[in-house]
């Protein structure tokens, strides 16, 4: 099955950015302005939201990103300021996926598919020896 991202963004040069890293996982996406947001969710896995190209205040980026999170697809936080001026309920809300230049945007692709599997709760991520003995660790 091939992902489908969407794009909420109006700025070329993030639309650029994203389907260069997305293109190397095999990863699709649709651009979506961000008044057209009751569509960016549609059979999409994620849906990265451009924080500082849609010129919306904290209600709205919260209303936003929560709308996309109760839709059941992973957001996404693409900014181009520095990360830690974002409030902590939307990274919270994004799982921490929040991107601030071209090694976020890379990494986040490469690991798009893991992250966006509904079933990954079901395996084990990491095992490793605990350092207490004779034990495992497992996550």
């Amino acid at each position: 099955m091939t992902l489908s991202v969407t794009l909420l963004t109006e700025r070329e040069h993030v639309v650029q950015q994203w389907r260069q890293a997305l293109t190397k996982h095999d990863i699709e996406s649709k651009v979506v302005e961000p008044s057209q947001l009751s569509t960016a969710v549609d059979g999409q896995v994620a849906v990265i939201v451009d924080v500082d190209g849609a010129q919306l205040d904290a209600d709205e980026l919260l209303a936003t990103i929560g709308f996309v999170r109760a839709s059941g697809a992973l957001p996404i936080a693409h900014v181009d300021r520095d990360r830690d001026a974002l409030e902590d309920i939307i990274t919270e809300l994004c799982h921490g996926l929040v991107t601030s230049g071209d090694g976020d945007v890379a990494q986040i692709a490469a690991a798009l598919s893991r992250r966006a599997d509904q079933r990954r709760h079901l395996r084990f991520e990491f095992v490793t020896v605990s350092p207490c003995g004779d034990r495992k660790s497992v996550v």
